[in-house]
């Protein structure tokens, strides 16, 4: 609440600068507000459509691992990790764009490690795996995750459970 509130007010204190010279007033009110919805709203359904791709893969909803009672094991079967694309990853401008859910699957693991770290986990945490008979799962391209995820939403996805 105190970061929304406080960038409101930088926003209306911005606007009310840029507008004085046009219409000082409601005027400069209403178009900081302006501005403060469209960055909220932006920003926010930018995030919703990152984190659903991640989380709404048939995939990840009909996963039956071998082991049921171990945690981890979960975790690796219902994550999903974005590819960042043209070998950009670990790269931190990159690693935002995603908002960091390109390690989806280790951030499930580690929760508490700092995403900007997560890939260089990536490689130990995909030894571990096979030595416990498991495979981490490559990332997956956006735009096949995207669609897979409107097709999990909307029941018509193919794969089956077996």
């Amino acid at each position: 609440l105190v970061m929304p509130l406080t960038q409101l007010f930088l926003l209306s204190l911005s606007g009310q600068l840029l507008a004085a010279y046009a219409a000082p007033g409601v005027r400069a009110l209403v178009h900081s507000l302006s501005l403060w919805l469209l960055i909220w709203i932006s920003a926010s359904f930018w995030f919703m459509l990152v984190t659903t791709v991640t989380h709404n893969q048939q995939s990840n909803w009909t996963a039956l691992p071998h082991d049921s009672s171990d945690w981890g094991v979960w975790q690796m079967a219902t994550a999903t990790d974005i590819e960042v694309p043209c070998g950009l990853r670990g790269v931190p401008l990159c690693e935002m764009m995603f908002v960091f859910l390109h390690e989806q699957t280790l951030h499930h693991l580690f929760p508490s490690i700092c995403h900007s770290r997560l890939h260089l986990l990536r490689p130990v945490v995909s030894r571990s795996a096979e030595e416990f008979g498991l495979k981490l799962k490559s990332p997956q391209n956006y735009i096949s995750l995207y669609f897979g995820m409107l097709t999990t939403i909307a029941g018509t996805s193919s794969l089956k459970q077996s």
